[in-house]
């Protein structure tokens, strides 16, 4: 196995920012608003959270490198910003490990869809970003462009807390342009469980609503 180029330091330190960043503009707003208007309606439905991962590493029956094809397990962190009905954005960091140092670690936002059915709210979600790839003995690590198609469904346990289930299908594109013998862009498929904690809620709102 060989890749192309010069094997650079991991740049996860720089994602994490970006997304720390974007949470904090997301975040700082709606909590002004839900202090200054505790009557109005607010117009930012924010919930932070953290995940349990179970990943399929997407790697090709076919590939000559047979350490990613096992189940990974890991986790993250997520935080979804609504600004208005049944439209709203989601961010997330997530790492899933295998064996012999090898581990997924991906750095997404994108645009996200949901409804409100009671207490459900199912949602849709297709994310952008980057995904880093760390390979065995920690013999390297390359980034790479990825997006995703996901969806999942949360359930409101209380007016603060929710719950998640997820499912993230990525494309790591370039992969097998950049990795020798490896057939095509790796596509690892993602499940997981979340629980989050919704800002502003209070005792008397509406199940059906943020």
């Amino acid at each position: 196995m060989s890749i192309d180029g010069q094997s650079r330091p991991e740049e996860s330190s720089v994602y994490l920012k970006t997304i720390i960043a974007a949470l904090a503009l997301g975040l700082f707003p709606s909590l002004l608003m839900s202090q200054s208007m505790p009557t109005a309606v607010r117009r930012l439905n924010v919930q932070v959270g953290g995940l349990f991962s179970v990943a399929n590493p997407g790697v090709a029956s076919d590939a000559t490198i047979v350490y990613g094809q096992m189940n990974f397990k890991g986790g993250g962190m997520y935080a979804t910003i609504d600004p208005a009905n049944h439209l709203g954005l989601e961010m997330s960091v997530r790492q899933v490990f295998g064996t012999e140092g090898v581990h997924e670690r991906t750095y997404s936002a994108g645009p996200r869809f949901y409804l409100t059915r009671g207490r459900f709210m199912p949602y849709g979600k297709v994310l952008f970003g980057r995904a880093v790839f760390n390979f065995p003995n920690n013999f390297a690590n390359q980034a790479f462009t990825e997006g995703s198609l996901g969806g999942g469904v949360d359930y409101r346990l209380t007016s603060l807390l929710n719950v998640r289930a997820d499912y993230e299908y990525q494309r790591w594109f370039s992969f097998g342009t950049q990795v020798s013998a490896f057939p095509g862009s790796l596509s690892p498929s993602v499940a997981s469980f979340g629980v989050s904690y919704h800002f502003g809620g209070n005792a008397d709102c509406e199940c059906g609503r943020y």
